[in-house]
């Protein structure tokens, strides 16, 4: 009795997947539309084949309105596509760039990372990462005013790694600056 309960369960999930793998294909495969009268009569077999149809004369009608919701789906080389209609308010992409590609310039040679650049960019990082606490320390006296207490320990966080970056930063830019000056001290002849 027991042995009959651990493969009737499996025996009924394998069989209820093979239905619905049965009936999943038998969905998906849908028929081709009916050919409009038009190219019935004409003879053609796609609507390829057909010749331009003229736009009737006088005033267009104006295209309904689709919820957001309605969607179709397109086949494309590329595989099936789904277009949503737009929306009122929507903007309608500009169409790619027609002519011949647009030339890119050269890219540079790469400068030597000497002393004096490697000097130059700590120094560089070490003012944007002062401006940058600045900027936190700016919004910290903001959370504070708000009592926003998880934003204000954030921010505290975030200070004190930067200024442990900072602090590196400076170190090296020392570092870099005391070579600097011993490179220019052994260029210049006595």
């Amino acid at each position: 009795m027991r042995l009959r309960s651990h493969l009737l369960l499996p025996g009924l999930a394998l069989a209820l997947l093979g239905a619905g793998l049965l009936v999943v294909p038998g969905l998906a495969r849908r028929e081709e539309p009916p050919l409009p009268t038009a190219l019935a009569v004409a003879g053609t077999t796609s609507p390829t084949d057909a010749p331009a149809a003229q736009p009737p004369a006088g005033p267009a009608a104006p295209a309904p309105a689709l919820p957001a919701s309605a969607a179709a789906t397109v086949a494309t080389p590329e595989g099936p596509a789904t277009v949503v209609p737009l929306a009122p308010g929507d903007e309608v992409p500009a169409p790619d760039r027609e002519g011949p590609p647009q030339e890119n310039d050269p890219i540079p040679q790469e400068l030597p990372q000497t002393p004096e650049w490697r000097h130059g960019k700590a120094v560089h990082l070490a003012a944007l990462l002062e401006r940058h606490l600045q900027r936190l320390e700016d919004e910290l006296a903001r959370a504070e005013e708000h009592d926003d207490a998880a934003d204000a320990a954030r921010l505290r966080v975030l200070m004190e790694r930067q200024r442990g970056r900072l602090a590196v930063i400076r170190e090296e830019a020392e570092r870099l600056s005391a070579q600097v000056q011993e490179a220019t001290a052994a260029s210049v002849p006595p």
